[in-house]
């Protein structure tokens, strides 16, 4: 077929599609173009950045065995582009031009007259082949096998479309095996985390060698943390493997309230203060696996661990919060210091990301209030620890008994103070048997909230046998702040 200069001018221009992987691929060649976005990659800044990753594949290409030195990136290739010129198993007896002409035949775009009379599937601008499994990763599910049916020539796509797939690698998280990206649907914020994926990945250009083992979830809470602008949109992580004898694709996500509570855990009082306590409640002794099955003082990052829950188990961050605080009041023998900002920190969670008014949180903070009250001076530690045994798994009915029987004991004992112990509001919101009511995490707060006041009031047990010596509350660990700041050590790198 005939084409005009200005059609096949056309083939060297990002264009936007709903692609995820398309879409990161298009920031990693605006990011190797040292650009802001991809609209601004001009038609020769293209074909630069697509020659860069041309000979990249070249060299590893050449090595021909994934297990050599430097050979990372071809070990890679079997699970991002299987059945290429770039890894397939006649390259070990072919010489090294021969290698190096079918890689750049590969990586070339198909003559204008073989084109066919077909728009891309994903941008609709004239297609300049069709393409399948060596060309472009796992499109929608693992079902679909990535395969071409018979009689089917594939996937219609445009060179721009089919290069950003080609280019997609170096904004993920490479493992070898599965892959790991970042997609959200924010611009700014696919820009800044593809940014900083693809300058730990640039390593690969050079020497062919994984420059370091940070997971897609820490960095994205690396790059929430440094992002400056309100997140629009939430946060998906794609893991996928495109290998013949392995191929997977599942998808996890940071809903956007989450991932903006995240991003704000940097920029405002009530968030920055209580996240090292955070951190800290998901620091975790390390695996003996991990030190040759002997017991050590070392533990896991805080950081890796919170980013993963983020994506895998949000649910979870109340609860490990407030068991962490119940944990270092009991280990002091005492209300802790940490208390106060994880309540507060607890509050934002519950109004922003949950979207808790604060009439009702404000409710349980009263109650806290009362609650903290009812403890004097002559009592003991155990009354403390009865107190957080009723906020266990199943023991809802227990903590309802107690406030109802302490709720008389108020009455009784103040009775020129005309507020009740628990309001009919309170109960109704701790013990709501409704499926989609929060009483659960109305339970945590209330519990986060009563050790709070209690320090605040200065209480302590009768019976504590040691001062107390707490834990700066704005302390995190020199490896959670490498982790966070991304200069965390990896002398695991191959």
């Amino acid at each position: 077929m005939t084409t005009t200069t200005s059609h096949a001018d056309g083939q060297y221009t990002l264009r936007d599609t709903p692609h995820p992987l398309a879409r990161i691929g298009a920031h990693v060649i605006a990011s190797f173009a040292d650009v802001e976005t991809p609209a601004m990659v001009t038609s020769a800044l293209f074909q630069e950045v697509m020659s860069r990753l041309m000979d990249a594949a070249v060299t590893a290409a050449l090595l021909r065995d994934g297990k050599a030195e430097n050979g990372f990136l071809l070990k890679c290739s079997h699970s991002l582009w299987p059945n290429s010129d770039m890894n397939h198993p006649f390259n070990a007896k072919r010489d090294d031009p021969t290698v190096t002409e079918k890689v750049r035949a590969w990586r070339t775009m198909p003559a204008p007259d073989t084109w066919p009379g077909a728009a891309c599937t994903l941008c609709g601008h004239q297609a300049v082949g069709f393409y399948g499994k060596a060309d472009m990763m796992l499109a929608a599910s693992a079902d679909y096998r990535n395969t071409t049916p018979r009689r089917h020539a594939g996937t219609a796509l445009c060179w721009p479309c089919i290069c950003c797939f080609y280019a997609a690698p170096y904004g993920c998280y490479l493992t070898g095996g599965r892959t790991e990206a970042l997609h959200t649907w924010d611009d700014g914020f696919l820009a800044e985390a593809v940014d900083l994926q693809v300058s730990r990945n640039e390593m690969l250009m050079i020497t062919g060698k994984r420059a370091s083992r940070t997971k897609a979830e820490t960095l994205a809470l690396q790059t929430l943390r440094r992002y400056d602008h309100e997140t629009t949109a939430g946060i998906e992580l794609v893991i996928f493997n495109n290998h013949n004898k392995g191929q997977a694709l599942d998808t996890y996500a940071v809903d956007q309230p989450l991932a903006e509570w995240l991003r704000k855990s940097s920029h405002k009082n009530a968030h920055r203060d209580g996240f090292p306590t955070l951190v800290r409640a998901f620091t975790t002794p390390e695996p003996a696996s991990k030190s040759g099955g002997q017991k050590t003082n070392a533990t896991t990052s805080g950081v890796e661990n919170l980013a993963w829950a983020c994506f895998h188990r949000p649910w979870t961050i109340p609860r490990r919060l407030t068991s962490y605080i119940v944990g270092r009041s009991t280990t002091l023998e005492g209300p802790t210091r940490e208390a106060p900002p994880a309540a507060n920190l607890l509050t934002t969670y519950l109004h922003e990301v949950l979207n808790v008014n604060e009439t009702d949180l404000q409710e349980i903070r009263d109650t806290a209030a009362r609650i903290a009250l009812l403890f004097t001076e002559d009592d003991p530690g155990g009354k403390l620890t009865g107190f957080y045994t009723l906020f266990q798994r199943g023991n809802s009915a227990r903590l309802r008994a107690w406030l109802q029987r302490h709720g008389i004991t108020w009455i009784l004992d103040r009775p020129t103070d005309e507020s009740e112990l628990v309001t009919s509001r309170g109960f109704e919101i701790l013990f709501s048997p409704a499926p989609d009511s929060y009483s659960w995490y109305y339970r945590e707060y209330l519990l986060a909230c009563t050790i709070s006041a209690l320090f605040q009031r200065g209480w302590r047990p009768r019976d504590a046998e040691k001062a107390a010596q707490d834990f700066d509350p704005d302390t995190i660990t020199a490896k959670d702040i490498a982790v966070l700041d991304g200069t965390e050590a990896d002398p695991a790198a191959v």
